[in-house]
């Protein structure tokens, strides 16, 4: 979510445009309580550090079947 530059919804927003059918998830290992809110709001999957990699599978599995 949060990188040098730009943001990971910028990115995932210039992507898109390029590819539209392209899936999107979101990781983050802020603490920051208002993105984590943001974007479990939103349709796209979130994922919060530190997770297990149950969790990722599940996550990445979610994302894929759309």
């Amino acid at each position: 979510v949060v990188m040098p530059g730009m943001t990971g919804p910028t990115l995932a927003a210039r992507l898109k445009e390029m590819r539209p059918a392209l899936k999107v998830m979101y990781m983050s290992g802020y603490a920051d309580a208002i993105i984590a809110e943001k974007l479990a709001a939103s349709d796209t999957p979130f994922i919060q550090k530190p997770f297990t990699p149950i969790d990722l599978v599940d996550i990445v599995r979610r994302t894929l079947d759309g």
